[in-house]
């Protein structure tokens, strides 16, 4: 997954406040933006945080996966996979694996989450 340093995050929160980031190289933190453009950190419990200076500009983030609707995890270029889910699956997997199954828990899941892994550009050849 791709990482981002605080200021490139900082950068990426002032474009689109619904972006959520992870740090990776601490304790449990979440950064993200406020409507009155404050930067808010949060615990692993989801309590504010008050930083006292406690982040770096060379902290390493990454981005919290959104869920996303059936339709815009086909349509994505990466591996996706349903909530409940453990791995990410090829689109070709999914959609076998969906044809395969009994109606109903097959509609379960196409209305259920879905999440998307975004593929560096060397990855895409091995998985078509």
């Amino acid at each position: 997954m791709k990482t981002y340093k605080t200021w490139e995050v900082i950068k990426l929160l002032t474009e689109n406040k619904q972006l959520k980031f992870n740090l990776t190289n601490g304790p449990h933190i979440a950064i993200s933006m406020s409507d009155n453009n404050y930067i808010t950190l949060e615990g692993i419990d989801g309590s504010k945080i008050s930083t006292g200076g406690n982040i770096s500009i060379n902290d390493i983030w990454e981005l919290e996966q959104q869920p996303v609707n059936f339709i815009e995890a086909i349509n994505s270029k990466g591996m996706i996979k349903a909530e409940d889910w453990g791995k990410y699956k090829t689109i070709k997997y999914v959609l076998e694996y969906l044809s395969d199954g009994f109606l109903k828990p097959s509609l379960d899941c196409i209305n259920g989450k879905w999440f998307i892994k975004e593929l560096r550009s060397e990855e895409y050849e091995g998985e078509k």
